[in-house]
Formats: structure tokens, sequence, C-alpha cells
């Protein structure tokens, strides 16, 4: 059986720190793949948020505790919506969330 991210968020087994983490991860993949998706190197997205690309680096590991005015500006600077920067699977570049 192989486990997925969904099925860790659901497990009732974790803790808020577990389930913190696993979003985490998931939200920087989903930044990483929309920087690489649209050509961006990390400076470039650094550039645009003006944070450093170390910042960039860690929020694309999952290694930076977010605040949700942070997801809103990452997602603003790759030219997206909160919701498709954080839903299940990241969405192709002008793709609307319904």
């Amino acid at each position: 059986m192989v486990v997925t991210q969904v099925d860790a968020l659901n497990a009732p087994s974790m803790n808020l720190a577990d389930h913190s983490a696993v979003l985490l991860r998931r939200i920087g993949r989903s930044i990483a793949q929309a920087r690489v998706s649209r050509g961006w190197t990390q400076e470039v997205l650094a550039a645009a948020l003006d944070i450093s690309v170390k910042n960039v680096q860690r929020l694309e590991s999952g290694r930076h505790d977010l605040r949700l005015s942070t997801v809103d500006k990452v997602a603003a600077a790759l030219g997206m919506t909160l919701a498709e920067l954080i839903a299940e699977q990241p969405l192709e570049p002008g793709t609307r969330v319904s």
C-alpha cells in the first residue's frame, strides 16, 4: 500500500507538528514546481519576493515556517492565486480553480 501525503494529512495518529511538516513540504514542492514551470531560477523568485535565495531554498524545502501572507505573496509573484499554489495537484499556468 502506498501512503500519499493526503493520507498522511488525514492520519489520526499524526500530531499537529507532523501535519504542519507534511503541509509545508507540499507547499514547498508546489512553489518549486511553479517556479520551474515558468523557467525561473531561485534567484529570479528571490528577486521578485525581495528575499534571499537561501530563504527561497527554505520555502521550497518546507523548512521555513510559513505565514498565510507569505504564501499569498509567493503565489502573487508567480502569477497564481493562493488556492492554485496550495492545491493538491499543482496546476498549469493559466488554469483556474473554480
